[in-house]
């Protein structure tokens, strides 16, 4: 069977269908699935600093409030920008004190984005 060139990559292999991804990655992770996945990789991002625009371009978000759904903090990533509380959920972060000094922003800004 010949496949048309927009179904082969630069090697001339078939691309697999995201349900054939799915499928392969479910099993090999012991049942973890794509979208799992693409909510650790933005946490995980979100965790290390990655601001709310580079998130956003990331994940095709055009709402930082559906971004937030995807990118949740943990409390002890929140933890380790001073000034920045939890609610204990890992989803909202808020200044102790009126607004945080410009190094203590908390992880990607949701935290200033007014997501409380």
């Amino acid at each position: 069977m010949q496949l048309p060139t927009a179904d082969l990559d630069e090697h001339g292999h078939a691309r697999l269908s995201y349900q054939q991804a799915e499928a392969l990655f479910t099993k090999a992770s012991g049942g973890a699935t794509l979208h799992q996945l693409r909510h650790s990789a933005l946490t995980h991002d979100a965790e290390r600093g990655t601001g709310t625009p580079m998130l956003m371009a990331r994940s095709g978000h055009t709402s930082v409030r559906s971004l937030a759904k995807y990118a949740r903090v943990s409390a002890e990533a929140l933890a380790r920008y001073p000034g920045w509380t939890c609610n204990g959920t890992g989803t909202h972060a808020k200044p102790v004190r009126g607004r945080p000094s410009r190094g203590a922003r908390g992880p990607a800004g949701l935290g200033g984005a007014g997501l409380s």
